[in-house]
């Protein structure tokens, strides 16, 4: 029996529904009304009990978990080393930016989570596009995976911030930066982007700025607060 797993930060006054199929299983696309965020939601789900993979659209990345955690690091690095090059390029075949890769261990299981984005946004079927085809290629580069949850999703307000041009190309955004050590005391940072100078991250706090090696950094993303 598949379990569906329903993630509901915001009200839902009410909701239409309609089930899609696919050589994976079920894709259920579900509408809220239009104040409502996230607007769309979708889920497939692997009825041989293999993996199953959820596609959410436009929900920040802090409301997708409630605690996940990285997976041990030398796990992790295994699988982000194959799999990112791997999502890239397909993303890249397809005309969508990967923004950002994670391989995470919840409660309910390992969770490969990818933001992906595009001129103008990404749709439903571009998340469910991606999970299909990226899931195809790991399930021949990666079969030690075993069960995991595939979830591709648009980076929401809270853009993840993963490679050193993104730090340039946001220059000027308010941003959040934990750090893998402290830094005079402290892990977490707010500021403003002031890009990057001999390869650290300037980050203006108001009354000074801060540089943050990029090897440091174990989080970062954009914010409105």
């Amino acid at each position: 029996m598949p379990v569906f797993y329903f993630l509901h930060g915001h009200r839902v006054l009410s909701t239409q529904w309609q089930v899609q199929r696919s050589k994976h299983g079920v894709l259920l696309v579900f509408s809220a009304p239009a104040e409502i965020q996230p607007s769309v939601w979708g889920m497939v789900v692997d009825f041989s009990e293999a993996k199953e993979r959820r596609v959410p659209r436009t929900s920040p990345p802090e409301s997708r978990s409630l605690n996940p955690q990285p997976a041990t690091p030398s796990v992790e690095a295994h699988v982000l080393g194959v799999a990112w090059p791997l999502a890239e390029s397909l993303c890249d075949d397809l005309g969508l930016e990967l923004v950002h890769l994670e391989y995470l261990r919840d409660r309910g299981g390992r969770i490969m989570r990818l933001y992906i984005d595009k001129p103008g946004g990404v749709t439903l079927e571009d998340c469910a596009q991606v999970s299909r085809e990226l899931s195809d290629v790991l399930d021949v580069r990666l079969p030690e995976l075993g069960a995991y949850h595939l979830e591709v999703s648009s980076p929401g307000p809270n853009r993840p911030l993963s490679r050193a041009e993104d730090f340039e190309r946001f220059r000027g955004r308010r941003a959040k930066i934990r750090t893998r050590t402290p830094i005079d005391g402290r892990k977490n940072f707010s500021g403003t982007l002031d890009g990057l100078a001999d390869g650290a991250v300037r980050l203006n706090l108001g009354r000074a700025t801060i540089a943050i090696a990029l090897d440091a950094i174990s989080k970062a993303y954009l914010t409105d607060v």
